[in-house]
């Protein structure tokens, strides 16, 4: 969020676009974001569900999962202090609601899992965004079914 707030700072065409009278501080972006999450969820689904999903022949009896880890933002913050839910003094900016998980590709990433479950053409149907150590087993048998009960298979990637 800081890059984003030191980018509109140093760009204030982008602020009257927006009618914005100034630029909102990290905290505020950071806010707005995690409040816009759900607005997204729930936009992504309605559009999967949609008339317009019918037209396009969206179909969704083969849906496809898979979780990306993303960094957080700031420091890590290491496991050893984490378990002691230690924060060492010079240790400023971390994300205390990230947690660290091992991916094939990246290995150990503190942060979050995107948890996407996607259909043939690329096209999102769901999403959740989640602290990086959850199981991703879990979040699935907590996922309504975006195919309501006419999926033929499930894709996951390991």
């Amino acid at each position: 969020m800081r890059a984003q707030h030191d980018y509109l700072f140093h760009h204030p065409l982008y602020l009257e676009r927006c009618q914005r009278p100034a630029c909102p501080s990290h905290v505020t972006l950071g806010r707005r974001y995690k409040a816009l999450t759900a607005k997204l969820q729930a936009f992504t689904e309605y559009i999967a569900a949609s008339e317009f999903a019918r037209e396009a022949e969206f179909l969704q009896e083969i849906v496809y999962e898979d979780k990306s880890l993303c960094k957080a933002a700031g420091p890590v913050w290491h496991q050893k202090d984490r378990l002691k839910d230690h924060l060492p003094k010079n240790l400023r900016g971390v994300d205390k609601t990230a947690t660290w998980s091992k991916s094939g590709y990246h290995g150990w990433v503190y942060g979050y899992g995107l948890h996407l479950t996607g259909i043939g053409n690329g096209f999102p149907v769901m999403f959740q965004v989640l602290p990086a150590n959850v199981n991703e087993r879990k979040v699935l048998d907590r996922k309504k079914d975006p195919t309501h009960g006419k999926r033929r298979a499930m894709y996951c990637h390991r």
